[in-house]
């Protein structure tokens, strides 16, 4: 029995070392393609071509979601495990982490390079209408309640195409090593179980958990960032800036945020139809205690601080070698 266990362990080892040369492999390409973005946009530029913000934008987020979601999956799983309502054991336990990684994939570029876009038009618009207001309310730069719109803004821009690929990745994570998923068959799953609806499962529950994350993350990110004594000396130092203040502001927003996630998470596991995310809370909080809420708390501010951090990090790394 020992021997057989040592088998599996090396397997599943296998697995993980192949994954993690894919995702060593992914970021070698991300950077030669970067180049290339670079020499396309500098030619686009010398041919008299003007390059919008909006397209620098979107290919640095483009690069930041492949930075991000890809090597941090394994925390995620453990994250989703440790909330489901069958349990850590049961969900598959530190067996197969990288389980749930094809929609993750289908998900990281495009959401991630939606949020930025969107982030800084909103930002940038809302910023516009205050100037043109009443001479009291100008402030320079944006004020919080202006990061925290254009925060909650691009979250739930993003949450249309998140949310499909959150419940497919968490019905792929939590089914257990005994009756594993591939993402057709979860899919093919949700679909007669509830046609398009069941994709959409808990999008209230995740706008609801973006809005409170984007209301607490944004405006202490901007703040952060503005009192980094080194956040514009060069490139790197823009980077390094970057990367802190969106690791503090993502880990202390994701901490704070662990119930409206704990709830979001069962709301997308459950095979049938469930009542809102404040229902949720108070039904996990009555059947389980106050606790429950609270499950998986460390993994997820691990989890969200280190995915801020090469998230912001990346991004305006590559948003300031595009530029």
């Amino acid at each position: 029995m020992a021997h057989v266990q040592w088998v599996q362990a090396r397997l599943h080892a296998s697995h993980a070392s192949s994954r993690a040369s894919s995702v060593a492999l992914a970021s070698c390409r991300s950077i030669s393609s970067s180049s290339a973005l670079k020499g396309y946009l500098d030619r686009q530029r010398a041919s008299g071509s003007s390059v919008s913000s909006t397209q620098v934008n979107l290919i640095a987020g483009l690069f930041a979601g492949l930075a991000v979601d890809v090597p941090l999956h394994p925390l995620d799983t453990i994250k989703t495990r440790l909330q489901a309502r069958e349990g850590f054991a049961a969900s598959g336990g530190r067996l197969d982490l990288w389980r749930g990684l094809g929609p993750v994939v289908l998900r990281s570029l495009p959401c991630t390079a939606l949020f930025f876009t969107a982030y800084d038009y909103s930002r940038q618009s809302l910023h516009g209408l205050q100037q043109r207001g009443p001479e009291a309310f100008r402030t320079e730069p944006p004020s919080w309640y202006i990061d925290s719109a254009a925060g909650a803004v691009a979250n739930v821009v993003a949450c249309t195409l998140r949310v499909p690929c959150e419940v497919l990745k968490q019905q792929m994570q939590a089914r257990g090593v005994k009756q594993p998923l591939t993402m057709s068959s979860a899919a093919i799953h949700l679909h007669r179980a509830g046609g398009v609806c069941a994709f959409y499962q808990g999008f209230s529950a995740t706008a609801s958990r973006e809005l409170a994350f984007a209301l607490v993350q944004m405006p202490l990110f901007e703040e952060l960032k503005r009192l980094h004594p080194k956040r514009t000396d060069n490139i790197a130092s823009a980077g390094t800036a970057a990367m802190a203040c969106g690791g503090l502001a993502g880990a202390m927003a994701g901490a704070v945020t662990t119930p409206l996630d704990v709830a979001k998470t069962q709301i997308m596991l459950a095979d049938r139809q469930q009542s809102g995310v404040l229902s949720k809370m108070r039904e996990i909080a009555a059947t389980s205690g106050m606790r429950a809420l609270w499950k998986g708390a460390g993994a997820r501010t691990c989890y969200v601080g280190a995915s801020c951090a090469l998230s912001f990090g990346f991004f305006e790394t590559a948003k300031s070698c595009l530029q």
